[in-house]
């Protein structure tokens, strides 16, 4: 990347490798930038340990999703969704150990420049148990495949726009969506079993934003669903399918309609957002206003950390979007530290 890139750069995604020393962002020109965090977190950090460490060319076009296994690093965009080995990552030789496309088997090789349709995929989650990736794309369906075998297991396309966003719930997955529908799919019937439209609800609707929901999370027991986007962020019962609670987050005039989130997070004992504002909204789990802790980044895209083993959310907490700098959280009630994408030297590589 170019100094002058830096200027239009927006980071839409982060993930921290499995041992929570290295972290990966992508961004809107299609890399995917390394840092060493555990250098960076050092009380005494080594020369640049605050800036990349490396540069992998990855997608032809924008890095929307990357999703942390054992085993592998995987990232989602425009073109296949890729698979790379962390050893390789982190040994200074990336290579794509696979890729997975139009509900196809894994390749050994990219596809980029064979396929006739360039697909677009906007997120993944992944089910560790099982060794199973879900995805969600432009073609407004939602794809489960098997990393075991490569291949796509299922398929589920209710949705008539793009999926934003998409979570893990119970034995199945959430959907979020342009076309305004949160949908709950169970993996065992491959089914949809529960829509909420929020834009129907009198107080979330916001007709002057839109209905597209840009953002979607569960909380680990499947209990407690919160999204939001054009309609104001929320918070439901999944076994009722009630509205909960209005996530309110207050401005100098009292009222929160200027806030839309583009992400939202269960993390241990809150409920956290972050949008159009440089500000990181926490709540309750009961829908309470909790802090709101400012950050630098103006839109925020992203927000990552560290799972354990029981899969448990863990500090540091990693907040990316529309800039060139990273902010990193240690303490969620303040900013800890910012990470800078800059060129990088020797150690540079695509």
């Amino acid at each position: 990347m170019e100094l002058r890139d830096m200027l239009h750069v927006s980071m839409y995604c982060s993930a921290l490798s499995p041992c929570g020393k290295y972290l990966a962002v992508g961004n809107n020109y299609g890399y995917i930038c390394m840092f060493n965090l555990s250098s960076a977190l050092s009380p005494n950090p080594a020369e640049r340990s605050e800036k990349p460490v490396a540069v992998i060319k990855a997608h032809p076009g924008p890095v929307h999703a990357l999703q942390t296994t054992q085993k592998y690093l995987i990232s989602a965009g425009e073109g296949p969704i890729t698979g790379w080995k962390w050893s390789d990552i982190l040994n200074n030789k990336p290579k794509k150990s696979w890729t997975l496309d139009n509900q196809t088997k894994a390749s050994s090789t990219s596809l980029a420049g064979k396929d006739t349709q360039i697909s677009s995929y906007n997120c993944l989650c992944y089910k560790a148990k099982d060794d199973i990736l879900y995805s969600g794309g432009d073609d407004n369906i939602a794809v489960q495949w098997d990393l075991n075998t490569g291949t796509c297991v299922e398929s589920y396309n209710q949705h008539t726009e793009y999926i934003h966003d998409i979570d893990l719930l119970g034995d199945g997955i959430v959907t979020a969506s342009e076309d305004g529908s949160v949908k709950i799919w169970d993996s065992r019937s491959n089914s949809c079993t529960g829509t909420f439209l929020p834009h129907a609800n009198s107080q979330l609707n916001r007709p002057e934003v839109g209905k597209w929901v840009s953002c979607v999370t569960a909380d680990p027991n499947g209990e407690w669903l919160a999204f939001g986007g054009g309609p104001h962020t929320s918070l439901w019962h999944v076994k009722s399918s009630s509205l909960v609670s209005v996530l309110d987050v207050e401005n100098s005039e009292g009222n929160d309609s200027c806030f839309t989130p583009n992400t939202v997070r269960y993390f241990q004992d809150e409920i956290i957002a972050g949008g159009n504002q440089p500000i990181l909204h926490r709540w309750h789990v009961n829908g309470q206003k909790k802090a709101s802790t400012p950050c630098n980044i103006n839109n925020i895209f992203s927000i990552s950390c560290k799972s354990s083993d029981k899969g448990n959310l863990l500090l540091p907490m990693v907040i990316t979007g529309s800039s060139w700098k990273m902010d990193v959280f240690t303490n969620l009630g303040y900013l800890g530290m910012t990470l800078s994408l800059v060129p990088c030297c020797k150690s540079e590589f695509c």
